[in-house]
């Protein structure tokens, strides 16, 4: 029988990374709360197939950011601008 959710140690295996690793992403969101189950103060176990799901649309191309250039005027009145 396969169990469904796995300890973190099964996943870092599956992933190559280390448990911290898994862990910082967990703490960043980078894997969401229903691919995990917490069974204790640090004690968590994952669904692979959905985290693996989760980190791959993480990691889609998203909408490039174009900032738009903000000025600024100093108590002199001289004015510049933040590009």
């Amino acid at each position: 029988m396969t169990d469904k959710y796995l300890p973190i140690e099964d996943l870092a295996d599956h992933l190559s990374v280390t448990v911290s690793t898994i862990r910082g992403w967990v703490k960043q969101g980078h894997i969401p709360s229903d691919c995990y189950i917490k069974v204790g103060a640090k004690t968590y176990r994952f669904d692979i197939p959905a985290v693996v799901d989760a980190l791959k649309k993480g990691s889609e191309p998203k909408e490039e950011f174009t900032p738009t250039p903000t000025t600024f005027t100093t108590t002199d009145g001289y004015e510049f601008d933040d590009r």
